[in-house]
């Protein structure tokens, strides 16, 4: 028992300690606040977090990793596995909205608009009022419609 204890503060530290790079759906791939070098070293560390701590106990916190996870890689240009991260990222834990935005992110840098609004509804449905997620959907809707 003490292990999952000692397991459950190093999960939240490392996800505490690695910030994400905040994104804008017209933002350039790679954020302004950080070197591309740092986001992959940064997606290393997270993927080594990972492989050691896989516990279905610790779903919430195992969830937050994996929406990092899928932010490192929509800025790495990597929406597929982006997608995929998120995507387990949302069933882990439906109510995590960053994993909803990071799908939906990833859908839209890939240009498939309708699975991208598809994400931000979802999360807004559990979400509501969500400034994030509304903002995201609102820009999404305004270029759908041009």
């Amino acid at each position: 028992m003490p292990k999952i204890n000692v397991v459950q503060s190093q999960v939240l530290r490392r996800v505490r300690s690695l910030k994400t790079v905040p994104l804008n759906i017209n933002q350039s791939p790679i954020g302004h606040q950080m070197r591309k070098i740092d986001v992959e070293k940064q997606l290393e560390r997270y993927l080594k977090l990972l492989k050691r701590y896989d516990m279905p106990e610790r779903n919430k916190e195992i969830s937050v990793v994996y929406s990092r996870i899928a932010c490192l890689q929509n800025i790495l240009c990597m929406h597929d596995a982006a997608i995929s991260n998120a995507d387990i990222s949302c069933t882990l834990n439906p109510y995590y909205a960053a994993a909803f935005y990071q799908k939906g992110l990833g859908y839209f840098k890939i240009n498939k608009i309708k699975e991208s609004c598809e994400a931000f509804l979802s999360g807004l449905e559990r979400h509501p009022g969500n400034t994030r997620l509304e903002a995201a959907f609102q820009q999404i809707m305004e270029i759908a419609n041009k």
